[in-house]
């Protein structure tokens, strides 16, 4: 059984969000695989390739003397971008001011999504496939018989935990 160990990530203040959420990318082989491809183009993708950097460093051999990773750099490009500035959480507080890991999590991946879609990169729509999904309703009319589906694209789906109170899902 083969299991994968991470390295840590410097906290720099109220940072812990940043780790959960580079973490979690980290446990996304695909994205990897996406990132990889990006990061050859740094000076169009500059969010892509420092999130491939940070991934990069994260994965140690478990036989690795741990460390932890800088974010820095990570901060230093979203501070420096457009599309980050433009979003709600760039506007919450600094950096290093507490702040919810799924919205980091969410609005890091529509920034680098954005990045994708302006430079025209052939991954764009495996970033999208591996984030967005569509969810919906289906009504249908006991008179007619006619049914009408109700499409709503998504790109995180909240879940509530289950506790040992409830009777396990089948």
């Amino acid at each position: 059984l083969h299991h994968k160990v991470y390295a840590g990530i410097r906290n720099l203040g109220n940072t812990c969000y940043v780790a959960a959420a580079l973490h979690a990318l980290a446990a996304t082989p695909a994205l990897e695989v996406l990132l990889r491809g990006a990061a050859t183009t740094t000076e169009r993708t500059p969010i892509a390739a420092a999130v491939h950097a940070i991934l990069e460093q994260l994965h140690i051999s478990r036989y690795d003397k741990p460390t932890a990773v800088d974010v820095r750099p990570l901060q230093s490009v979203l501070d420096s971008s457009e599309e980050w500035r433009a979003n709600a959480l760039y506007h919450a507080g600094p950096f290093n001011s507490q702040k919810d890991a799924a919205e980091f999590h969410g609005y890091l991946i529509i920034v680098m999504l954005s990045e994708l879609n302006r430079t025209q990169h052939p991954q764009r729509a495996t970033l999208h496939s591996l984030y967005w999904g569509q969810r919906g309703s289906v009504t249908k009319c006991h008179r007619c018989g006619q049914t009408r589906t109700n499409p709503q694209p998504f790109h995180q789906i909240v879940m509530p935990l289950l506790t040992g109170t409830h009777p396990p899902v089948k």
